[in-house]
């Protein structure tokens, strides 16, 4: 388990969240690696960068590109990321179970919520132990 927050990106395309999850995940002492309003620009980030963040923190439902779609593309460049997919739409949480490395979190929650999520993603799944599957 490491003792250092690990680094987040955000992708979501209300600014209004975008900037309170900023706000409160900077607050909890987690780096925010970068802020994408929708799963294109997600891509074209994550494919300029070469230390990948600790979590990605994307919205499902997007312009341009949706979450699950961009995830996927994600995935494909690293396998081993780990995502948590947020939505008020439960009927994308079965595709999202399909990948061991992707969690899904329903909107609308709360803080304590959120950071149980990723605090379970960081201390339950190490870095590369989980293994790549279909989303």
């Amino acid at each position: 388990m490491s003792t250092t927050s690990p680094t987040i990106m955000i992708v979501e395309d209300n600014l209004a969240l975008r900037q309170l999850y900023g706000r409160i995940l900077a607050s909890k002492g987690y780096v925010i690696l970068n802020f994408s309003e929708n799963g294109e620009d997600a891509i074209e980030f994550y494919k300029s960068i070469s230390e990948y963040p600790g979590i990605i923190l994307m919205d499902y439902r997007m312009p341009l590109k949706d979450g699950l779609t961009a995830s996927k593309e994600i995935l494909g460049i690293n396998p081993n990321q780990k995502i948590i997919i947020v939505s008020a739409d439960t009927s994308i949480q079965i595709n999202v179970s399909e990948h061991r490395n992707v969690q899904f979190l329903k909107k609308p929650f709360n803080i304590a919520e959120l950071l149980n999520k990723i605090l379970d993603m960081t201390t339950l799944f190490d870095e590369g132990t989980r293994s790549a599957g279909s989303l």
